[in-house]
């Protein structure tokens, strides 16, 4: 056992496991939200995944926001892979950020840490970034003001004019109702939508701005070197193009009480039952322990 405390968000656990791999838990401790390899830079996991951005942005050494920054992980990755890459990471836990400096390497000097809500944080950020990822999660569910229309519009808004969006949307094996309908609502914004089935529990969903970035994704990745190869040629194999259509999600259909929450994003008025939003988002993050333990 590395550490364990608590906070006014949730409990907060890292453990080194036998294999000398440390991991960062959140609450019940199901699932993965940080992890540092004991050798090597590279997860195993689908924070892998995430450096295939700037291959598919088209820019290496731009601007890239990170909503549910965690314990460092993408920013460990890019230091390796992309140094030159500014990053801000939001992450609404304080403690979480504490333990991903002591615990996770989190060291990356071009990263940049803000304790925000992840909403409300980028409908104040001046934008233009060229790559945005959302991995946010309240232990075990995405919260579900990030993945409505509204809230990817404002990501679009925030996007470079060739800028790409990429969401992570962990499911237990074989249940993909909520990826579909987070890529259908995606594709209600952005001109091309395409998902990855990238493990066994976590889909990866990519935004384009710009039409033309998605045409040519499977050619780019194709030509990966160094250390995002491995990643880009798991994404080529299984990437699988969005079409326009299905059940979009909505703010004025979010859970109920959500406007009454501490830094919570404006919504409309209206109804706050306990929504399909809400049911549709209550997935888990990221891989199961078990399955962490026997990489």
């Amino acid at each position: 056992m590395g550490f364990e405390g608590e906070s006014a968000y949730q409990f907060v656990q890292v453990v080194r496991q036998d294999d000398g791999v440390t991991v960062l838990h959140l609450n019940e401790g199901w699932s993965v939200h940080s992890i540092l390899p004991a050798r090597g830079t590279l997860t195993n996991g689908y924070w892998d995944a995430f450096l295939t951005l700037p291959i598919l942005q088209g820019r290496t050494g731009g601007r890239m926001a990170v909503l549910g920054n965690a314990g460092g992980t993408v920013g460990n990755l890019f230091a390796a892979a992309w140094p030159e890459t500014a990053i801000d990471g939001v992450e609404i836990n304080p403690l979480v950020s504490d333990v991903g400096r002591r615990y996770q390497g989190m060291s990356n000097p071009r990263l940049t840490v803000h304790t925000a809500d992840a909403r409300s944080w980028l409908r104040a950020s001046h934008g233009g970034y060229d790559a945005i990822i959302v991995d946010a999660y309240r232990q075990p569910y995405i919260p579900f003001h990030l993945v409505s229309r509204e809230f990817f519009t404002l990501v679009r808004d925030r996007l470079a004019s060739e800028g790409v969006v990429a969401i992570n949307v962990g499911t237990p094996p074989g249940q993909l109702e909520a990826v579909a309908q987070i890529a259908a609502t995606m594709r209600a914004v952005f001109p091309a939508v395409q998902q990855v089935r990238f493990d066994t529990f976590n889909s990866v969903v990519f935004g384009y701005r710009d039409a033309t970035s998605a045409a040519g994704a499977r050619s780019a990745l194709s030509q990966a070197t160094g250390l995002p190869k491995a990643a880009a040629q798991s994404v080529a194999a299984g990437l699988a193009d969005v079409a326009s259509g299905g059940t979009v999600l909505t703010d004025d259909h979010l859970a109920h009480r959500m406007a009454d929450r501490p830094g919570a994003p404006d919504l409309p008025a209206g109804r706050r039952s306990r929504s399909r939003a809400r049911q549709l988002t209550q997935v888990a993050r990221g891989t199961p322990r078990s399955a962490v333990a026997d990489w």
